[in-house]
């Protein structure tokens, strides 16, 4: 992958002042890096659907020429489409190959850790 090539974070969970903060937290010089092709897309469950959403990512990869893409979280589709989460994936992964892109897609999963000494001394 070469410096400089166009690519998509889309964010179904922050907003991007939030995301550029965080960004730069890191040490990224978020500014050089819009100015080089990073698209900071936002969605949500209220406002996107499914469907929505890779129509939408099929146009802005279009329009960017991307050859990467981030999704920052697909779980925020979980509690409203939990029953549709593989179909989902799988047309991310479909639109992905389609276009050759480098990506990587999260899925936050929170579970409950017991952090209690029961049975220790």
């Amino acid at each position: 992958m070469k410096k400089g090539e166009p690519g998509i974070f889309y964010s179904l969970e922050e907003n991007a002042d939030w995301i550029r903060m965080m960004a730069q937290g890191y040490g990224y010089n978020i500014t050089e890096l819009e100015n080089n092709g990073l698209a900071i897309l936002l969605g949500g469950v209220e406002d996107d659907n499914p469907d929505a959403l890779v129509a939408n990512l099929a146009a802005e990869i279009k329009r960017t020429k991307a050859k990467r893409l981030v999704i920052d979280s697909l779980s925020a589709f979980e509690s409203k489409y939990k029953n549709e989460m593989y179909i989902i994936a799988r047309r991310l992964i479909s639109l992905i190959q389609e276009h050759h892109l480098t990506a990587v897609l999260l899925f936050l999963q929170h579970r409950k850790v017991d952090l209690s000494c029961q049975g220790r001394v």
